[in-house]
Parts: C-alpha cells; sequence; structure tokens
C-alpha cells in the first residue's frame, strides 16, 4: 500500500520536487508569508534607528553551511559590537575542522561592510582578537567590529536581498568573457573555467565526491537531522535544508518524505533524491573556485568575502551560483576527492582551493528561511 501511494504520488510530479533536497519549491503559502521565516529578507534595513541593527539586520542574510546561521552577536557601547561562533551550530562530520564555517562568518561579515557603508559607516574590524582557534572554533570572538564614520556606498548593497544559492539545474550556455572579467574584477583569489575538458573532469569530481558523503553513515545523517521538511517544520527551525510549499507538507504528514524515509537507503525516496541531486550536480557548464596562499582563519574569512561578492557580482550580471564543496570537505572519506581536485587544478600546498561553485545561467529562486535578528543577538 505504501509503495502504491509512492507511485501515485511519483506520477503526480510531486516526487519529483521532493527529491531535490536543497532546492525550496513555493507555494502560495509560502512566498506570501512575509512575517514567517521569510522576514529577514523582507524586512532588512527597516524598524532600526541603531546602525549597528540595520547593518546586521542585512549580514543575517549571508550564506552559510547547511544555512546554519551560526553567528552571535553581541552589542558594545554605542557603537561596537562582537561576533562569536555558537558552537551548537557546527558541522563536526562534513567540517570537522569549522573551515567552511568560518568562510561563512567571511560573508557575514562583508555584507556587514557594504550594509553599513550604505549608511556612510566604515568598519573597524580585528578578527580573531584573542587569536586564531585552532583546530576547531571555539567561543571566542571571531570579530571585534567598530563602526566609524566616513564609508562611501558600495554599488554591491543593492544585490544583497536578490542574492541566492541556485541549486538546480543551469543551462547549457557558458558564460561570457565580459561577465568572467567582470567577475575576475571582484577576487583576486578567483578563478574561473568554461572548458569541457576540464569542466568535465570537475563534474565527475563532484559528482564522485557527493555520493561518496551519501553513503557516509555520519555525514548523511549530518544533513538529514538538518531537513525542515513542509512549512511548520521551516517555521519551527527557520535553518537548515528547507523543503517548503504545500507538497512537501501533505507528503510529510503523509509519511512519504521524513527524515526517516530520506535516511533509509533502501527506500525510494533516497534513490529519487539522488539521482536529483546527481541530475543537478551534472547541469554544469562553467566553474569557479577560489584560492588563498595558506589556510589560516585570516585566509578562510577573506575567502567567505570574496565569495559572497562573488555571488553579488554574478546576480547583478544576470547569472546564478551553487557552491559544491564535498570534494573540499576534510573527513577522510572524500580525502581522495580533495587531493585530486587540487591536483587537477594545479593547487599546491600550503595553498588551499577554499570554494569550488557552479556559476551560470539558471531558473530564478526564493531565499532560504532566517531566523529573525533579535534571536542572533546576546544580551
Amino acid at each position: 500500500m505504501q509503495r502504491r501511494k509512492f507511485i501515485k504520488l511519483a506520477g503526480s510530479g510531486a516526487i519529483v520536487y521532493a527529491a531535490q533536497l536543497n532546492m525550496p519549491v513555493w507555494g502560495s503559502e509560502a512566498d506570501t508569508n512575509i512575517e514567517g521565516p521569510y522576514q529577514p529578507w523582507h524586512r532588512a534595513g527597516t524598524d532600526y534607528t541603531d546602525p549597528r541593527l540595520r547593518a546586521l539586520s542585512f549580514a543575517i542574510l549571508a550564506p552559510s553551511p547547511h544555512n546554519r546561521q551560526p553567528w552571535i552577536v553581541r552589542l558594545l557601547g554605542e557603537d561596537s559590537l562582537e561576533i562569536s561562533c555558537d558552537l551548537e551550530r557546527r558541522l563536526p562530520a562534513t567540517d570537522p575542522f569549522d573551515r567552511q564555517i568560518t568562510i561563512g562568518f567571511g560573508c557575514f561579515l562583508e555584507l556587514l561592510r557594504l550594509a553599513a557603508a550604505e549608511d556612510g559607516f566604515a568598519l573597524e574590524v580585528e578578527h580573531f582578537p584573542t587569536g586564531e582557534p585552532q583546530p576547531r572554533l571555539n567561543k571566542a570572538p571571531v570579530a571585534r567590529v567598530s563602526f566609524r564614520s566616513g564609508a562611501s556606498s558600495d554599488p554591491m548593497f543593492q544585490q544583497i536581498r536578490h542574492r541566492r544559492s541556485t541549486k538546480e539545474a543551469f543551462a547549457s550556455e557558458l558564460i561570457t568573457r565580459r561577465d568572467r572579467d567582470g567577475l575576475s574584477g571582484v577576487s583576486s583569489l578567483a578563478a574561473f573555467t568554461s572548458d569541457p575538458d576540464i569542466v568535465s573532469q570537475i563534474r565527475r569530481l563532484t559528482v564522485d565526491a557527493f555520493i561518496a558523503e551519501t553513503r557516509t553513515p555520519t555525514a548523511l545523517m549530518e544533513s538529514i537531522e538538518l531537513m525542515r521538511i513542509g512549512d511548520p517544520a521551516i517555521a519551527a527551525n527557520p535553518d537548515g535544508i528547507d523543503l517548503a510549499g504545500p507538497q512537501f507538507t501533505r507528503l510529510n504528514a503523509a509519511g512519504i518524505l521524513t527524515q526517516e524515509t530520506m535516511a533509509d537507503i533502501e527506500s525510494p525516496m533516497f534513490d529519487a533524491n539522488l539521482k536529483a541531486q546527481l541530475d543537478v550536480l551534472n547541469a554544469t557548464s562553467n566553474y569557479l573556485w577560489l584560492v588563498t596562499p595558506n589556510n589560516t582563519r585570516e585566509d578562510q574569512l577573506r575567502a567567505g568575502r570574496d565569495y559572497v561578492r562573488l555571488n553579488l557580482a554574478a546576480t547583478a550580471f544576470g547569472l546564478v551560483m551553487h557552491p559544491v564543496s564535498q570534494a573540499l570537505q576534510e573527513y577522510a572519506q572524500v580525502g581522495q576527492y580533495y587531493d585530486e581536485l587540487h591536483d587537477m587544478l594545479g593547487v599546491a600546498s600550503p595553498k588551499r582551493i577554499q570554494m569550488l561553485a557552479r556559476i551560470g545561467k539558471g531558473p530564478k529562486v526564493e531565499p532560504s528561511p532566517r531566523w529573525p535578528l533579535t534571536t542572533r543577538i546576546e544580551a
């Protein structure tokens, strides 16, 4: 009976959407609910007289691994703040040294800078004022920030609300030299390729690394446990991997699309998800990657700043981006892909590829949910 129910839903097309776990699928309930888990995108910059809060309302829209939003902010005096990591929001299985989480903080700090500049404030930023934490982040501040007058507006600010991580199939169209030159001007860390042979090699590597992650129980369950399936689950926890819209809500209520069925590698749902994810990865004709001189925390923050600026610039050029990080992760089961990618792209130690992303023409998608700013501020 359960199998008949699954086949009926598959025939209706609902399961095709459900399989694409990282792609928000929106119904009318979701995209009009500006007071719900998407309201930070609509209300950024409003209702704040303190310029720090106004800037922070844009910074919380930054991308982060598995949309964990790990930032904790403490306001200091009249013009300063500290940012630290919520240690419960790290990803110990797939990000064992908190490198990806630190990159997310770089994205956060860059959006904070852009939003502050829009109001005429420059930022004085001290990274890791008590020293770089190793091998993992701790409760010490990631950054101490002071607001000072005298900054000019940056046109990148206008793209913050429109920036997305587009986890869908891209068109086969190659990015133009003009777009590539424009993106290169945004980041000195970035490299690009549309060469069919190189793209084919990277594409194979991203597929192999993704499959390895799904076959690693701890890594798989880290993702499964962060799935928010259906609108009620997203409203309760507006972070993680969101599956929004009435169809997901119904599938979840019927017991067909649940964390348990997604974790069962023998289930049709698991196979459907894997196929959909691989179809997305294979629909790629262009890649970009970011290389830092070393792999210090400072390097990781810089990679995050540059990555989000590239994402903003791509948005302005009518392009979309999607990070594909499995081959860059540092747990044993994907180690061979880390080595192969660095060898393939000629990046030798101590240099480090910090980010790998798909880039190209793709569909317009809605934003991921966010926790309200008030939940990210600690007294």
